[in-house]
């Protein structure tokens, strides 16, 4: 508590400093810890930016990054202290890969996510009610894993959620790991209201490489993916998805590996 009230002063002090200047402060806050004054902190600066994600973090037990009911129950407390004019709401769209026994999960960006279901030939669901994708596979050793991630529809339904507070605006946790999709609702107010433009899914940035080696063959071209969703008619939120079709970035088989050989 002393940490967070040194805090307090110093965002004061600052924003007192960069006011001559006409220098704009931002300052990013976790969603919901009750030993923030987001009041406080709003008053300190030009905009507040809520990250609204890590519901669920990889140094805890799996679950939901955001849960639509955790982020909407959240975004309700924050906007009863803060001015939305002054709000940032900070989307999250990235995943995280929990492995039996390890301690803290792997990051993961939509793209890995989706390589990784596609690989171990699991199912995504569609988690009801948290609104969230995962699944769960063993490797060939046996040891399970649960991946929870983000992905265009969650993100539809947060920032649908949010667009009756009238924000500031909307920022994106982490450039180049989230669903491309993403971009079709992503600083488009006028598809808010428009589910169906996150049906199609576009392939990642990243190269997909399989095996070892310094051999390299093109065994996959880019190619866009299908998500069916089920759309509730009284709320317009994405109640349900599926995804019929994977989306898919160059895949590159790697071979001529031979690590006994000499040369």
């Amino acid at each position: 508590m002393n940490a967070q009230a040194n805090l307090l002063t110093f965002v004061q002090e600052l924003h007192a400093a960069f006011q001559p200047h006409g220098w704009v402060l931002a300052q990013a806050v976790p969603f919901d810890n009750p030993d923030w004054n987001y009041k406080g902190y709003s008053e300190a600066t030009d905009y507040l930016m809520l990250m609204a994600y890590d519901q669920h973090w990889g140094a805890g037990e799996p679950g939901p990054i955001a849960a639509q009911t955790w982020f909407e129950e959240n975004l309700v407390k924050r906007m009863k202290d803060l001015p939305p004019a002054k709000t940032i709401v900070c989307i999250g769209s990235y995943g995280y890969d929990w492995t039996k026994g390890e301690q803290e999960a792997q990051t993961l960006t939509f793209q890995e996510a989706i390589i990784s279901a596609r690989d171990s030939e699991a199912n995504i669901d569609y988690e009801d009610p948290t609104l969230n994708p995962h699944f769960t596979f063993q490797e060939e050793d046996k040891a399970p894993h649960t991946v929870w991630f983000l992905d265009a529809a969650s993100a539809y339904n947060q920032i649908r959620a949010a667009s009756g507070y009238n924000c500031a605006g909307y920022a994106l946790w982490r450039l180049g790991s989230e669903d491309p999709s993403i971009w079709s609702i992503f600083a488009r107010p006028e598809n808010f209201s428009k589910p169906d433009v996150v049906r199609r899914m576009v392939y990642g940035y990243d190269v997909d490489f399989q095996g070892t080696g310094e051999l390299l063959k093109v065994i996959a071209e880019p190619h866009d993916g299908e998500r069916d969703i089920t759309v509730d008619p009284k709320t317009n939120m994405i109640v349900d998805e599926e995804y019929k079709s994977l989306p898919s970035s160059y895949v590159i088989e790697r071979a001529g590996d031979h690590p006994a050989m000499s040369y």
